[in-house]
Formats: C-alpha cells, structure tokens, sequence
C-alpha cells in the first residue's frame, strides 16, 4: 500500500498523466478534454455521477456550439413547467446522447424532437415535443440511470430540477 501510495504521490506531483494524456489524444479525447477544461463539467458531490453537465456553461469547440440550460440539459433553457400541449422526450447517455460531435439541433434528442412535431403537424394534433439531452460523455449506465433518477423525471414530467448541480 505504501508503494502504491508513493506510486500515486509521484504521478500526481510530476503530472506524468496530463503528459500522458497529451501524448495520445485523439479528436474525440481532445473535444472532451476541451470541454472539460473550458468548464462544461463540474463536480458534483455524487459518489455515482461524479460530475455533470454545469449549468450555464457555453462554449465553442472544432466550430460547434455547446451550451448547458440550467437545468443541466444540453441546448436551450427549458422552461420548468411544461407547456399545455407539451410532451417532453427525455435522452439519457454518454456522448452520442450528448452529441459530442454535432450542433446542439443535429442531437438524436433534438433530431427525434423535430421528427415527432413534423409528425404531430401533419396529423393536427397540436401537440408539440421538446428535446431533453441529459447525455453526459463519458458515464456508464449507473451513472445514466442516477442522472434518470434525480432529473431526469422532474424534468421530463416538467416539475424543474430537483437537485442542485455541479
């Protein structure tokens, strides 16, 4: 343990592992790096979750725009009581829910949203779909399913966010 320890202590004090890190960068480990370092994820103090999108975050990388709501979601402000009329499709994941490779209106959440209001238009309906892209680069399906628990369901049932975030 103590060999570990010291293992531990000499990474950290000769930051081997940001050097590392730096040295095998890929496109995709880059963007989230940049995300990561521009603020779009904060800690928050989950031993599941870890971190999560911060709230009020903006920032362009590779020419797209990524931008956090307050409520945690990936894109606009989302009003936290839903609208009459409203149906709200929730996207949970890593960072093909998130999108970490696209415009905030090219998401599966916001593609899925267009796709039902084109589809609810053509049948009268007035109902309208709202996109909620609660995808996370990076989490694993118990970190998916805690972010489903604490605002996931408030958000999807337009009751805001329940926990406070990062």
């Amino acid at each position: 343990a103590g060999v570990t320890a010291l293992a531990e202590l000499g990474l950290r004090l000769t930051h081997q592992r940001e050097r590392a890190l730096e040295h095998n960068v890929t496109r995709t480990n880059r963007r989230w790096v940049e995300l990561s370092l521009a603020g779009v994820f904060g800690e928050i103090d989950d031993p599941v979750r870890r971190y999560a999108m911060r709230p009020g975050a903006e920032v362009a990388v590779d020419g797209w725009r990524f931008r956090v709501s307050e409520q945690g979601t990936r894109g606009p402000e989302v009003p936290p009581a839903k609208r009459a009329h409203e149906k709200r499709l929730l996207c949970l994941g890593d960072s093909f829910a998130f999108g970490l490779w696209c415009d905030e209106d090219e998401t599966v959440a916001a593609r899925l949203a267009q796709r039902a209001n084109a589809r609810e238009a053509e049948r009268g309906s007035g109902l309208t779909w709202s996109a909620l892209d609660l995808g996370v680069p990076g989490y694993h399906l118990g970190q998916t399913l805690r972010a489903f628990e604490q605002e996931g369901l408030a958000l999807a049932r337009g009751r805001g966010r329940p926990c406070p975030g990062p």
